[in-house]
């Protein structure tokens, strides 16, 4: 074995376990996202980490094939993108450089730039992704400043209802940092990687730099706009319950992911960690779609598929690789696969691949009755949840009511003893709860107040139509019928703690209706404050200490939150 094949023998053991990892990193991140009820700061981290994996992945697929890498013939591809979207997600990551340092970070994308762009979103990023760690690594203070415009070549075609425009999109990237001599300083692997990424993209860079006196970069890249909205990037799965998968890997979180990303469309997943597992399971049951690892202890993936194909089995059969040689896909469709995925998984292709091999292959009545089903489904559900709506805004309301009649006068006062702190507060809680209520006016106005007291000044007029706006809003809320305060017998109290046991097992924002009720009952304070708090967690605990009053304990040993 010569020196270049013991070298990319290595790069291919290398990249198949980077891979496995990024499998878990990039499929959890994906799985989180799609979950609507993570908070907003989260979602951006989970947004960061598949950005930043993203981006490793690109790079080991660049380095999977050294042949391509060494004659420039790095793939390219050809797709819709947004620039202000792109900009964004790649400067993002990189602000966790700063730090504690004395650094300008400055990000601007010229508004002539068209929506749409077509090009290579993936290659653009690994080139400011270098671009801007070098400069972030050889500044330690002054300025970085990244700038993207757009220069239009031809005139404007249009072809079926979309505008076409050919053009250059110029990224800039400046920095006040250590600079060095172009001509006999080298800047390391990513300055190769982006040479490389420039001459593939038919692109042009040029650097000037001197050392003192920082550096600035130019790219230029040939690109396509388009008028027309690009497609959807996100993959809305579709329902098929009924379908029935197995997924064979050794890897626990690769079973994981997996078994994630068939939950979203609903599809039941047996998990086994070996091919001699996966064999018997096949022998006892019936697949529509089979995920093989190819590289297992025991019998392998290849070894196995050759197996049960042997046994006539037809279920399709997807491998799944960490080591995606180009190439290598022709060995796994002799070995009796019908596709293979990469790791880690990208969702379109995961998308349609089900498609191709288990929703098709239905039926028509088959996808007609899911389609139905859906439409009933979505029908309750949607009256639940105005029910709902209707239920938590009515009570948000009252509740801004009762806490906010007063609260012009407490801004007045606040200014007035020379505390624009506290009055910024008053402020501040009237924009956020006006937001939660649906009253846009009021939350801009009280947004332009709050932002000219932090500027030092007393906004008077703004203030005069803070007032105005807002006792117009809390003139057309209804007051809360008052609650009778008729005792609960010891009965009724054991229903109403069962049914607040249920709300808040299930972290309903509905036990907030109870509230009331709960306040005819002796020490339940505690538990009211936590769930005003929307602390549901404490507010289970206090509920369980207040269920072991043996007046309320009756039938209620049961539940997990007492013992």
């Amino acid at each position: 074995m010569n020196m270049d094949e013991k070298v990319l023998n290595f790069i291919a053991r290398t990249s198949h376990s980077i891979r496995t990892p990024l499998t878990a990193v990039l499929g959890v991140s994906e799985i989180m996202l799609r979950d609507s009820a993570l908070p907003a700061h989260v979602a951006e981290a989970f947004e960061k980490i598949h950005d930043s994996g993203k981006i490793m992945l690109g790079i080991a697929n660049d380095l999977l094939d050294l042949r391509r890498v060494e004659t420039g013939e790095l793939p390219i591809a050809n797709a819709p993108y947004n620039v202000a979207e792109l900009i964004q997600s790649i400067t993002a990551l990189h602000q966790v450089h700063l730090g504690s340092r004395k650094i300008a970070y400055k990000v601007s994308v010229d508004p002539q730039i068209p929506a749409t762009l077509i090009g290579d979103e993936l290659r653009i990023k690994q080139i400011l992704d270098n671009l801007l760690a070098n400069a972030f690594k050889f500044t330690e203070n002054g300025t970085i400043e990244l700038k993207a415009t757009w220069q239009a070549t031809s005139e404007t075609n249009y072809t079926d209802k979309i505008a076409e425009t050919e053009g250059n999109l110029v990224l800039q990237l400046n920095d006040t940092g250590l600079g060095y001599d172009v001509d006999k300083s080298k800047v390391g692997l990513g300055h190769a990687i982006v040479q490389s990424i420039v001459s593939a993209l038919n692109a042009k860079i040029s650097i000037d730099s001197e050392p003192g006196m920082g550096t600035r970069v130019k790219v230029t890249i040939p690109q396509k706009s388009q008028t027309a909205a690009p497609k959807s990037q996100k993959v809305i799965p579709e329902r098929m319950p009924y379908a029935r998968a197995l997924v064979v890997d050794d890897v626990e979180s690769c079973l994981f992911i997996v078994k994630g990303l068939l939950g979203f469309y609903e599809i039941t997943a047996d998990l086994v960690g070996n091919g001699e597992a996966a064999i018997e399971k096949i022998k006892n049951n019936s697949y529509d779609i089979i995920f093989m690892d190819h590289i297992m202890p025991g019998i392998d993936g290849i070894s196995a598929a050759q197996i049960i194909r042997e046994r006539g089995c037809a279920t399709p059969m997807v491998a799944l690789t960490a080591n995606a040689i180009f190439g290598q896909e022709t060995e796994y469709l002799q070995s009796g696969f019908d596709a293979y995925l990469s790791k880690p998984i990208d969702m379109h292709e995961f998308d349609e691949i089900l498609h191709r091999y288990v929703r098709d292959k239905q039926p028509d009545h088959v996808i007609d009755a899911v389609a139905q089903q859906k439409r009933t489904t979505r029908a309750t559900e949607d009256i639940k949840e105005d029910e709902t709506h209707t239920r938590v805004t009515t009570k948000l309301r009252q509740d801004f009511v009762k806490k906010q009649r007063d609260v012009y006068t407490e801004i007045t006062i606040a200014l007035g003893n020379g505390k624009p702190e506290t009055a910024r507060w008053h402020v501040d809680t009237v924009k956020n709860m006006a937001g939660m209520i649906g009253e846009p006016v009021l939350t801009k106005i009280a947004s332009d107040v709050s932002n000219a007291i932090a500027a030092g000044e007393i906004p008077t007029r703004l203030l005069e139509m803070l007032n105005q706006e807002l006792t117009t809003v809390l003139d057309a809320i209804p007051e809360e019928v008052e609650q009778t305060n008729a005792a609960l017998t010891e009965s009724e109290i054991r229903i109403l703690l069962a049914d607040l046991h249920h709300l808040l097992d299930t972290d309903c924002a509905e036990s907030m209706f109870l509230v009331e009720k709960l306040k005819l009952i002796p020490e339940t304070g505690e538990l009211i404050k936590h769930i005003e708090n929307f602390d549901f967690p404490a507010a289970l605990n206090a509920l369980a200490v207040l269920r072991k009053d043996r007046r309320y304990s009756d039938g209620c040993k049961k539940n997990h939150s007492d013992n």
